[in-house]
């Protein structure tokens, strides 16, 4: 995404990450696409990014935030590097409703399944994003639920990896596809029951 922003808007974008792999891969990629001059890939926690205050005008939080404990941090770091006029944009995992005790409890077996496979999570409603953007100084724009448009991925996660069985074998072994495929379902059905989805949310710095 960063390349192709950097190569449609001739713009220069800084990526971060906390993956070496993800930075490494990420490096080579902006190399052979000859756009290493314009987007800088650099190691760093999104809840502290370590940037120059207001030295950005975007900021685009991409299907990270979930995987953030500390999420007034991030949006904290998000309103702090952004100039005034600058605008925010994050996309991912939203939850309609916070889970319940009973219902930790009930679906217990497949949240943990979501976290060996997809990584620790903790999902906010669009009402506490509101929240921690206002708190942080940012002018709330607008929120967009993308739930039904975003449901087809799932059956498409679990087609691409029938259709690449083999080399996902060899990556992850045959538990590691199993338990992928039977990941993204409880994904699915967390979506059709209306209890998580996906959101677009947009916010201005004054």
């Amino acid at each position: 995404p960063a390349l192709t922003l950097a190569d449609r808007f001739g713009c220069r974008v800084t990526g971060i990450t906390i993956s070496d792999v993800g930075l490494s891969r990420a490096r080579v990629a902006a190399r052979d696409r000859g756009l290493d001059d314009r987007v800088d890939f650099q190691w760093a926690d999104a809840m502290a990014n370590g940037q120059p205050d207001a030295s950005y005008d975007r900021a685009w939080v991409m299907e990270s935030s979930h995987l953030m404990d500390n999420k007034q941090a991030l949006i904290g770091e998000v309103a702090r590097v952004l100039r005034p006029g600058g605008r925010v944009g994050l996309c991912d995992i939203i939850a309609h409703s916070p889970f319940g005790t009973g219902e930790i409890m009930k679906h217990g077996r497949d949240l943990l399944l979501l976290d060996r496979v997809f990584g620790r999570a903790r999902m906010e409603t669009f009402v506490e994003y509101e929240r921690l953007a206002v708190d942080a100084g940012l002018h709330w724009h607008s929120a967009e639920d993308m739930t039904a448009a975003t449901l087809p991925t799932f059956a498409a996660w679990r087609a691409n990896a029938d259709t690449h069985r083999d080399a996902v074998v060899e990556l992850i072994g045959v538990d590691g596809l199993d338990e992928f495929v039977r990941a993204s379902q409880v994904l699915a059905d967390c979506w059709k029951s209306g209890k998580l989805g996906y959101g677009m949310i947009v916010a201005t710095k004054p």
